[in-house]
């Protein structure tokens, strides 16, 4: 089957400051998004890749892959009102413009705001995926939860709640991989597009199923400016390590 990747980087991340969308803001010498395009690249030179990217940004980011020292060949497309919605197109974009069979194509799924995800997790989940299951990385919980049990109280103090077993959770990540085919089809038999978090919770409305394959603890998603510190700890550590 050919590979194909689906960059997900349509948000404004008003929450990592900066002025700018997260994925666009530098880190270790260049916009975030850089880095996750370069993980699949590593994985597949020969992967098709789309960027799905919100229309107000999209002449700055084109403008900024004219600096890109070793560039990736992607489509661009606009995103919509919603991440189910801007995949949606992204997918859409893929069933366009690929020339060969939907059923013979798998496509992972992938937000741009997790610039550490590596080619040995993107192999794994491309090694899971098959005809009718999708495959959805996940890690262990390592912090103690708490359920919410009641619905009165806008904030944590004024609601119930009970301990619950961590071990019976996982937290998910992406890249979520899929048959193109599936998906597509999962898709288009969206109803609310708000009523959906993940690519693995439509293809499950779909009927599809979901294997989990191990996911990284690196693999996180940089959403406030803390995470930018820790992401750029973590480039520089592997940058160190590659070079001993």
């Amino acid at each position: 089957m050919k590979n194909a990747a689906i960059i997900v980087a349509g948000g404004k991340g008003v929450r990592a400051g900066g002025g700018l969308p997260k994925q666009f803001i530098e880190l270790a010498d260049a916009p975030m998004i850089f880095h996750t395009l370069r993980a699949f690249r590593d994985f597949d030179r020969n992967m098709k890749i789309v960027v799905v990217m919100n229309k107000e940004y999209r002449g700055m980011y084109e403008s900024m892959l004219k600096d890109m020292r070793d560039p990736i060949d992607q489509l661009i497309v606009d995103g919509g009102a919603t991440r189910a919605e801007s995949v949606k197109a992204g997918l859409e974009c893929l069933m366009k413009n690929s020339d060969i069979d939907a059923s013979d194509m798998k496509v992972a799924i992938h937000d741009a705001a997790r610039p550490l995800i590596s080619p040995e997790v993107i192999r794994r989940g491309m090694e899971s995926v098959r005809s009718g299951v999708g495959a959805v990385p996940v890690v262990a919980i390592v912090s103690s939860l708490r359920q919410l049990t009641g619905s009165d109280g806008d904030c944590f103090e004024e609601r119930a709640s009970r301990s619950v077993d961590r071990s019976n959770y996982v937290e998910v990540q992406t890249p979520q991989i899929f048959i193109l085919s599936d998906i597509m089809n999962a898709y288009r038999k969206m109803d609310d597009p708000r009523n959906f978090t993940d690519d693995a919770s439509i293809a499950e409305a779909a009927g599809l199923g979901i294997a989990l394959y191990k996911g990284d603890p690196a693999n996180l998603k940089v959403t406030n400016p803390m995470d930018f510190a820790v992401a750029e700890a973590l480039i520089s550590g592997i940058r160190h390590l590659s070079k001993e």
